[in-house]
């Protein structure tokens, strides 16, 4: 198979019909499938796309880069509507073969360990959108960017603060006219089933059944020609200034143009400017790109400004600062922490965070923020990048030497003292007193499978346990079940043991999916009989039942009794269903 020309045959097909699509038609069925979850499906059943976010947005790139050609056989938007999903998939799929053997390609140990790892870090990369959710995004929105406002409005005439307020705004706005929407579409599916009544069970003729609906059913509002996802700007203009409101969507929309945009893994438009602008009205498709936007835009200004240094060096000291925050919520006055630990008072071999617990449990704990890089198609390229920046003073390799480095420390001598800048004692810990030692390397990105499955890549010796490697919003989130099902803080020590034993079993994207598998109560002695176990993202939906309980979407679920136990899960399930918009985990 010549993946390139598949590839390219594809792609220009795909760009053939949405050159006779119109443009208010496609971002409406993104909308309604990918947000609203129409009849209460999940979104892949909903859009039956093997990664509906990521693919949604290379559509609607494609939309946005070709202009709408004229024709007198314009095809209707409903007869493509199967082929443009179909499509999408094929592409999605074409990708994975980039990493197969061609018919003369010799494969040696080396070919095969390049692709073991390239393949999927590349998928992953590519399919797998922002898993955060948008609390946490605009959490660090704030801390990261919003100390450098003047830099940022110089350039583009908004705030951090200024942009999360009109984000809200529109994400409320959106919300009341989709309600609005809801509600029209109930009453009118009322009315329906009033008319048939008067029809068939009455046998009313059809103009007095049609007077005596109006008459019951005043409403002249239709929700199929609503647009609910409009932003409405004199509103906006009103709330915001006509001046703020310029700068705004001058940054963040644009219009369907003439542009350079092909490969799937390329970036576009709609990525950076998600707000799509027709004959001088804005419509948002999917409100949480928003959100993404601000990240690209805002990080990419300061990262290139005279601010960059700076910008950095706050990034660093948040990542630390909030990776603290999520240990106390955890241990609470149970611990000690300690940050900026020297191992010796000429302030050498400097630690992040240590953590000591009353029963002498003692964490190791190092913080990385750099960035995650984009992934080369070539997959042996492709393995070196990942590799290189693994190892790098920013990747998961150096965060372990560093943490296995106070942990040979403490465990070779009778007594540790560790420093702080000043050189003066900060704490002593006693060999004998210790009860267990983690060492744990925490990123301010997510880095998949290159961390969740430490084996492809970290050096480390054949008798050393493997440290925990997660990225910190899954900790947080991780930290928050534990909370919320009043889970002992034990467990937490429970599942490094797990993941330390088990880590280069599991196959996963995803480190909520590896708690999940662990909460789930899985048969553990299944991983002793296989060499590799591909973990459900499944096991995740633990915490999107969480998310939605906090937001008084779904009921928290009680203990309840055999006979109405199918049914209340069933009810719960469709709640987070409906509501998975507000998410948009996968």
């Amino acid at each position: 198979m010549n993946i390139n020309k598949e590839l390219t045959n594809k792609v220009d097909r795909l760009i053939e019909i949405t050159k006779h699509l119109d443009t208010r038609e496609v971002i409406g069925m993104i909308n309604v499938e990918f947000q609203v979850h129409f009849m209460q499906r999940n979104v892949f059943e909903a859009t039956n796309l093997i990664s509906p976010f990521k693919q949604y947005i290379y559509l609607l790139n494609l939309l946005l880069s070709n202009p709408k050609v004229e024709c007198e056989d314009q095809v209707a938007f409903e007869d493509s509507y199967e082929e443009i999903k179909k499509l999408l998939n094929e592409i999605s799929r074409l990708y994975a073969f980039i990493f197969f053997p061609e018919n003369t390609e010799e494969i040696s140990d080396t070919w095969r360990r390049h692709r073991e790892l390239a393949m999927p870090v590349f998928m992953n990369y590519f399919n797998m959108h922002s898993l955060p959710y948008e609390e946490q995004i605009i959490e660090r929105l704030i801390d990261w960017a919003s100390p450098f406002n003047s830099t940022l409005q110089e350039a583009i005439g908004i705030s951090v603060n200024e942009s999360i307020e009109m984000y809200r705004y529109i994400q409320k706005m959106l919300q009341e006219q989709l309600t609005s929407t809801q509600n029209d579409t109930l009453q009118l599916l009322k009315a329906h089933e009033f008319f048939v009544a008067l029809m068939e069970r009455e046998k009313i003729d059809f103009d007095i059944a049609m007077e005596k609906t109006r008459e019951a059913f005043p409403s002249n509002n239709n929700p199929f020609e609503q647009d609910f996802f409009k932003i409405n700007l004199s509103k906006f203009e009103d709330e915001f200034s006509v001046e703020k409101t310029e700068c705004f969507f001058n940054v963040f929309s644009c219009e369907r143009e003439e542009s350079e945009f092909y490969y799937y893994t390329e970036k576009g438009n709609f990525d950076t400017r998600p707000i799509i602008k027709i004959n001088g009205q804005y419509y948002v498709p999917i409100y949480k790109q928003i959100l993404h936007a601000f990240e690209y835009r805002f990080f990419e200004i300061l990262e290139n400004s005279d601010k960059r240094s700076s910008f950095f060096k706050n990034r660093d000291n948040k990542s630390e600062e909030k990776t603290k925050s999520i240990f106390e919520k955890l241990f609470g006055t149970d611990a000690e922490y300690f940050t900026s630990a020297f191992e010796s008072p000429d302030s050498q071999n400097e630690h992040d965070l240590l953590i000591i617990t009353k029963n002498n449990t003692i964490y190791i704990v190092e913080v990385k923020a750099s960035k995650f890089k984009e992934p080369f198609r070539d997959p042996d390229k492709a393995y070196q990048r990942i590799k290189r920046d693994f190892k790098s003073d920013g990747g998961i390799q150096k965060a372990y030497n560093q943490a296995k480095s106070l942990h040979d420390l403490i465990m070779k001598q009778e007594r540790t003292d560790l420093y702080n800048q000043s050189g003066e004692v900060i704490t002593s810990i006693e060999r004998s007193k210790i009860k267990a030692v983690y060492t744990i390397c925490v990123t301010a990105e997510n880095f998949g499978i290159v961390a969740s499955n430490l084996s492809y890549l970290l050096e480390k010796g054949v008798e050393d346990k493997y440290p925990y490697a997660v990225n910190i919003f899954d900790l947080e989130s991780i930290v928050e079940y534990i909370e919320y099902k009043k889970i002992p803080v034990i467990k937490f020590n429970e599942y490094l043991d797990f993941r330390s034993k088990y880590h280069d079993k599991l196959i996963a994207g995803d480190e909520l999916d590896i708690f999940g598998l662990f909460q789930n109560r899985f048969d553990i002695q299944k991983l002793n009989s296989v060499d590799k176990y591909f973990v459900s993202h499944e096991y995740s939906d633990i915490f999107d039942e969480m998310y939605f309980t906090k937001l008084g979407i779904i009921e928290k679920m009680p203990k309840p009794r055999a006979k109405h136990k199918n049914n209340h899960k069933t009810k719960n399930r469709k709640r987070m269903a409906k509501a998975s918009k507000r998410r948009n985990r996968k």
